[in-house]
Order: structure tokens, then C-alpha cells, then sequence
């Protein structure tokens, strides 16, 4: 599908037609249909990037600091506290700071910048932005819109003008995607 104008699209060359053969009761024919076209388009995407970090906890300590945050907030935490539940001490993994695009230059930075020092010890965080507005304003130099955020993608089930065929695409393409979940 291609844009016509704003929130209306039309149908490429040849879509229509196929479409037409898509049978209902002949799962085979809905299968034949998504291979040559998809089972969805997009219909809006955010760009961006971002940075990550990734906390392994026990149980017993992610449920505590999660009733702490909840019972009193992030904003009630000295910079201290919340700073160590971000850290080994807390966690069993500390992971690396990355980006959502893999920009090796913004990770690089983050890997410099973002270290939390304990006497000889060090290791990245994340929390070293809480409150940085210099950091912030630095970090947000380096981002470019270098990673698709996010998706909204919409069937396809417009292009079936037929209301049984319509219906008959999204049974089908309702139990392909859940036969893929299951086996996931």
C-alpha cells in the first residue's frame, strides 16, 4: 500500500487482483496472498535512539526495591540509594550501556562518561544521567535518529473488498500468528 493522502492509501498494481483469489475455506489461498505481500503494512514509525541497560536481580531483591519505588517513589530516593540499587551490590549482572542503534560512537561515550566509582572500583550506569543536566545535554548532541523506536503496522485486510474473503484473511492470519506465538 502506498500513501494517497493523508490517512487514506491506495493499492499497488496487481494487489487488488490477488486478492480476489483468496477463497474462503482455503487456508492455502490466504498463505499464497501474505507470501507475495505481507499480512501487514506500516503505517507509522518513530525514529530515534536511546541508551539501555540491562539489571539482573534476584527475586528477593527486585520485588524489594520494586515495593520501595512503589511505596515511595524514585524522587524520594537520596541519589545514593538509588544508586546502589543500580549496582553489583543489588544486582547479580550489571550490563553494558548501549544504544538502540548500535552507534558504536554514543556507546563509546556512555562506556566513558557513565561510570559509577566505589574507592578502585568502577562499573557503568545509567544512573549517572539522574539529575545531570550537562550529561543530559551532551548525550543529546550525540543521538541521531539512527533506529526505528517504533512500528504501528496494520493488516492488510483493507485490500479484500469482499466482506467473507476479509474475514477469511484474518481467521487465518488470527491462527498463523498465534500457531507462531505458541511455538516461540
Amino acid at each position: 500500500m502506498t500513501p494517497l493522502q493523508a490517512g487514506k492509501a491506495r493499492l499497488l498494481d496487481g494487489v487488488e487482483s490477488e486478492a480476489s483469489l483468496v477463497t474462503p475455506g482455503d487456508s492455502s489461498s490466504v498463505l499464497d496472498f501474505v507470501t507475495s505481500f505481507g499480512s501487514h503494512y506500516v503505517s507509522s514509525y518513530v525514529t530515534g535512539n536511546s541508551l539501555y541497560q540491562v539489571f539482573v536481580y534476584s527475586r528477593q531483591i527486585y520485588r524489594r526495591i520494586k515495593e520501595r519505588l512503589k511505596s515511595e517513589g524514585v524522587a524520594s530516593l537520596a541519589s545514593a540509594e538509588l544508586a546502589s540499587y543500580f549496582s553489583p551490590w543489588y544486582a547479580e549482572h550489571t550490563g553494558k550501556i548501549l544504544s538502540a542503534s548500535g552507534n558504536a560512537t554514543v556507546e563509546a561515550w556512555a562506556a566513558r562518561q557513565l561510570k559509577l566509582r566505589f574507592f578502585l572500583f568502577s562499573f557503568p550506569s545509567l544512573i549517572q544521567l539522574h539529575g545531570d543536566a550537562a550529561l543530559l545535554r551532551t548525550l543529546d548532541g550525540l543521538l541521531e535518529d539512527e533506529a526505528v523506536l517504533q512500528l504501528e503496522l496494520r493488516t492488510l485486510a483493507p485490500a479484500f473488498a469482499d466482506e467473507p474473503r476479509r474475514q477469511w484473511f484474518n481467521e487465518v492470519l488470527d491462527n498463523q500468528l498465534k500457531l507462531w506465538e505458541a511455538n516461540m
